[in-house]
């Protein structure tokens, strides 16, 4: 869930499971940039992620990497998942 208008996004997984050693963390990617958007958190077999104060008009995807536990300042490991997002008109 993306909401241009107040600035936020939800990321809701099913069926992870975390681990002890590696967290998965989302990025905005946007002129040749990633922007850290957090490390998803777990409960149960779910993970999730709320950002606020984000500028999700400016991106032009959304990635997500599996980085050493607590998050990396850049991502350290190939993508995982992209999702390729079309700017509304």
């Amino acid at each position: 869930w993306i909401n241009v208008r107040t600035h936020e996004l939800f990321v809701f997984l099913e069926g992870m499971l975390p681990s002890k050693d590696l967290d998965v963390q989302a990025w905005a990617t946007y002129g040749g940039r990633d922007s850290n958007l957090g490390v998803l958190q777990f409960h149960q077999d779910q993970a999730h992620l709320y950002s606020n104060d984000v500028r999700p008009e400016l991106w032009e995807s959304l990635v997500l990497t599996i980085e050493p536990k607590g998050g990396s300042e850049s991502p350290t490991s190939p993508q995982t998942a992209e999702l390729t997002l079309i700017p509304s008109k």
